[in-house]
C-alpha cells in the first residue's frame, strides 16, 4: 500500500512520483475486506501485515498530494457533489485515495480487535491524521474528515467499556501529553490491550492538530456547502459518546483546545506544588518571621520562582473551538434521553447522570473563569488586541457554558430520581451551582424595570433598589470579580433560568438559595428589564420553586409584608387614613371624619373649642372635607403641604411666617382680603 510515495510521516511538502493506478482499488480492497470482518481485519493489522505502517506513511503523502492538485481549496476545490464522487474515481485519484485509506482506518478502528485496534490507532493517530484534519480542500474535508471521527468514535468506545480499573493497567508507555507512543510489534500476533488512558484521544498534541482543526472547518462559512467538513454527522456522534453520560473526555478535550494548553497545564502544575510546600511553614520549629520567608523562597525557587508573584499570566486563555465543542454539548444534551442508553439492567441512578461529575465541576470552573475573563476586559482601561480576542472567545464560552446548564435544568427527570445519586441538578447544586448563578445575578446592578415602568419619571417611577439589600456581599467572595455589565441581551435570564428550574421540587436546592440570600436576588428580579424579554415570568416561576421548597423563604417572604404607610401625615392633609393591619398585612384606606364620640384615628381633627371649625382643617383656617379641600385656598395649601411646607411653627413666635415663606415661581398668588 506504500508503494508509490516516497514521502514520510513530515514529508507534506516534498515531492513524490505519480501514484500508482492500482492504488484506489488496492485499498478499496482492503478497506471492503476490513468492513465488519473481525479475522480480515486482524490478518491486515497483525503480525508482518504492512496495513498500518503503510497507512502512516501514506496519508501525509496523500493529503499533501491532494492539497497540489487542488491548490484553490475551500469550497471551489471541485465540481463534485458529495464524498461518494471523491470514493468513485470522479475526481483526482489522490483525494480518492485518501478517503478511501481514512474509510480503511475506521473500519480497522471501529471492527478490529482489540489488538488490531490499537495497534493501527498507535501508527495513526495524531500525528499522521493531521495532515487530513487541517485540509481545507472541499473534496478532502468532505470525504476524509468524517472517518476521523468514526476512529475517534470507535476509540472511545473502547475506553468506556474497558473494565473498571483498567487505566494505567495498560502495556506500553505514553508521553507526558498523553498521547501513545509507537509500540515495538513482533513477528506474533499479540499485541498490548488497548490503554484506557483518555489523553490517548484528546490530549494536548490531539487537541492542537486535529480537534481544533476540524472544529473550526465544521463552522466555517467557507465549507458550508460540504456537509462532512470538519466531521459532519460523526462529529456529532463522537461528542455524544465522548462527552455525555458516561463519557468524561469533555474536560480534556476543552481544556487541549486552548491557547498554549500544555504550557498552561505545565505552569499551574508547578504553581500547586509550590502552594502545597509552602503550606509546611518553615524548616525547624521556633524559628523567626525571616526565617520562614527565606524558607518559603527557598521552596518557591526549586520550582522555578513559581510562587512568588510573579507577573507571568498562568490563568488559562479561551479559543472559539472551546466555545464550538460546549455548543456541540449543549445540542447533544438537549436531545439525549432520560437514561443511558448503553447502560445495563444493573446499573444504579447513576445511569441517569447526563453529564458525569468531571464534566460537572469542569463547566462550573469555566463558567467562573470565562465571566472572570469579560469583566476584566470590560473595566480595562487599554486592552490589548490579544486580551480582546481572549475576551470575545470567554464571552462565547461563557454563554455556552449558561446554555448548557439551562438545558441540563431543563431535562425531565423522574420523580424517583430527584435529589438521588442520579439526578444531574442535584449533584451539579451541590458542586455550587447556585451560588454561581446567584453571584452572577449579584454581580450587576438591581433591574430597573421593563417597558414602561423604566421610561416613566416622577411619582409614576418604580423606586430604585438597595444593591447592598439586593445583593449580598458574601457572594462577591471567592471567585474573580464577574460582569457588572450585561455582555448581551438576555444575559440575567440565561442566570435565573436554570436557578428557577434547578429549584423546582428539589427543597434542598431552595434552603440552599435562600441561605445564599438568594430570595431578594429572584424577587428583584420580577421587576423585569428591557433586553431580557421574559425576564419576569422566569423570575416569578422561581420564586413559585422557592417558595414551595423552603420554609425559610417562605418565612423571609412573609417578613416583607407592609409595616407602616410612609408620609401619612401628607396623606392625612389630603383627608385620607391609611392603617396596616399587623397581624395580615393588609393595607386600609379610609377617610379621616370623625364620627360622634369616636373616630377612625390617624388623621388630624378638631376638638371642641377649636375655632377653625368641626370639617377640619388645615393651618390658616382653609377648609377640609370628607373629600379633601373644598375651596381654591385649600387645594393650594394641600400642594404647599406635599411640597414640603413646614407648618410645625406656633403663630407669634417671633418670625414673620410671610417673609420666611417664599411660593414657587410658578404658583399664582391670590389676595383673598
Amino acid at each position: 500500500g506504500s508503494k508509490g510515495s516516497k514521502g514520510s510521516e513530515g514529508s507534506e511538502g516534498s515531492d513524490s512520483r505519480a501514484l500508482p493506478a492500482y492504488l484506489p482499488d488496492l485499498l478499496r480492497a482492503l478497506r471492503n475486506a476490513c468492513a465488519g470482518d473481525r479475522d480480515a481485519t486482524d490478518a491486515a493489522c497483525l503480525g508482518v501485515a504492512p496495513v498500518p505502517n503503510a497507512l502512516r506513511r501514506l496519508i501525509p503523502v496523500l493529503a499533501a498530494e491532494s492539497e497540489r492538485e487542488s491548490p484553490e481549496g475551500g469550497s471551489n476545490a471541485s465540481n463534485a457533489s458529495d464524498a461518494s464522487d471523491a470514493s468513485n474515481g470522479t475526481t483526482n485519484p489522490a483525494v480518492t485515495a485518501l478517503v478511501v485509506a481514512t474509510q480503511l482506518a475506521a473500519n480497522v478502528a471501529a471492527g478490529g480487535s482489540d489488538a488490531a485496534s490499537s495497534r493501527l490507532w498507535s501508527e495513526l493517530w495524531p500525528r499522521a491524521v493531521s495532515f487530513v484534519a487541517r485540509s481545507r480542500s472541499g473534496l478532502v474535508a468532505n470525504g476524509a474528515h468524517p472517518p476521523l471521527c468514526m476512529m475517534a468514535h470507535a476509540r472511545c468506545g473502547r475506553i468506556i467499556r474497558a473494565p473498571s480499573g483498567a487505566a494505567g493497567s495498560a502495556r506500553g508507555s505514553t508521553r507526558g501529553d498523553g498521547d501513545e507512543t509507537a509500540h515495538s510489534w513482533g513477528g506474533g500476533w499479540s499485541a498490548p490491550e488497548p490503554p484506557t488512558n483518555i489523553g490517548s484521544v484528546c490530549g494536548f498534541e490531539a487537541g492542537r492538530t486535529v480537534w481544533i482543526p476540524l472544529l473550526e472547518a465544521s463552522c466555517d462559512p467557507a465549507m458550508a456547502r460540504w456537509p462532512g467538513a470538519g466531521g459532519g454527522e460523526w462529529l456529532h456522534r463522537f461528542v455524544a459518546r465522548a462527552c455525555v453520560f458516561s463519557g468524561e473526555f469533555a474536560p480534556q478535550l476543552c481544556r487541549s483546545l486552548g491557547p498554549r494548553a500544555e504550557e498552561t497545564a505545565a505552569n499551574r502544575d508547578d504553581r500547586l506544588r509550590a502552594k502545597i510546600l509552602i503550606a509546611g511553614g518553615p524548616g525547624g520549629p521556633g524559628g523567626s518571621d525571616e526565617d520562614e520567608d527565606d524558607a518559603r523562597r527557598r521552596r518557591a525557587a526549586a520550582l522555578g520562582d513559581a510562587a512568588l508573584g510573579d507577573n507571568e499570566d498562568h490563568s488559562e486563555s479561551f479559543s472559539s473551538a472551546q466555545a464550538t465543542l460546549l455548543h456541540l454539548i449543549r445540542e447533544e444534551v438537549s436531545v439525549a434521553p432520560a437514561i443511558n442508553p448503553d447502560a445495563g439492567p444493573d446499573d444504579g441512578p447513576e445511569s441517569h447522570l447526563v453529564l458525569c461529575e468531571g464534566t460537572l465541576s469542569y463547566l462550573l470552573d469555566a463558567t467562573s473563569r470565562a465571566a472572570g475573563v469579560v469583566e476584566a476586559v470590560a473595566s480595562a482601561k487599554l486592552v490589548e488586541e490579544s486580551a480582546e480576542v481572549n475576551a470575545t472567545a470567554a464571552r462565547c464560552v461563557l454563554e455556552e457554558c449558561l446554555g448548557i446548564w439551562r438545558v441540563v435544568t431543563e431535562r425531565r427527570v423522574e420523580p424517583r430520581i430527584v435529589q438521588t445519586p442520579g439526578d444531574v441538578v442535584s449533584a451539579a447544586c451541590a458542586m455550587g451551582l447556585p451560588r454561581l448563578l446567584l453571584a452572577l445575578c449579584a454581580a450587576m446592578p438591581p433591574p430597573t424595570g421593563a417597558g414602561q415602568t423604566s421610561k416613566a419619571s416622577g411619582p409614576a417611577a418604580a423606586p430604585r433598589l438597595n444593591a447592598e439589600r439586593v445583593s449580598p456581599a458574601a457572594l462577591a467572595d471567592g471567585h474573580p470579580p464577574f460582569p457588572r455589565a450585561r455582555p448581551w441581551p438576555g444575559y440575567r435570564v440565561d442566570c435565573i433560568a436554570p436557578l428557577a428550574n434547578a429549584m423546582f421540587a428539589r427543597p434542598s436546592v431552595c434552603d440552599q438559595v435562600a441561605k445564599l440570600g438568594g430570595v431578594a436576588i429572584v424577587l428583584a428580579a420580577t421587576r423585569g428589564e428591557d433586553g431580557d424579554d421574559y425576564l419576569r415570568e422566569w423570575a416569578l416561576w422561581g420564586v413559585r420553586n422557592l417558595c414551595a421548597g423552603s420554609d425559610v423563604a417562605r418565612g423571609e417572604i412573609e417578613r416583607m409584608q407592609p409595616q407602616a404607610a410612609a408620609d401619612s401625615q401628607q396623606l392625612a392633609a389630603m383627608g385620607l387614613n391609611v392603617e396596616v393591619d399587623p397581624g395580615t398585612g393588609r393595607v386600609r384606606v379610609g377617610s379621616t371624619r370623625r364620627a360622634a364620640g369616636g373616630g377612625d384615628g390617624g388623621g388630624p381633627s378638631p376638638g371642641a373649642g377649636d375655632s377653625r371649625g368641626a370639617a377640619g382643617s388645615v393651618p390658616g383656617g382653609l377648609l377640609l372635607g370628607p373629600e379633601g379641600a373644598r375651596t381654591p385656598a385649600g387645594r393650594a395649601a394641600v400642594a404647599a403641604l406635599m411640597a414640603g411646607l413646614d407648618v410645625s411653627r406656633e403663630a407669634g413666635d417671633g418670625e414673620d411666617d410671610d417673609d420666611a415663606f417664599e411660593a414657587p415661581p410658578n404658583w399664582k398668588v391670590a389676595d383673598l382680603s
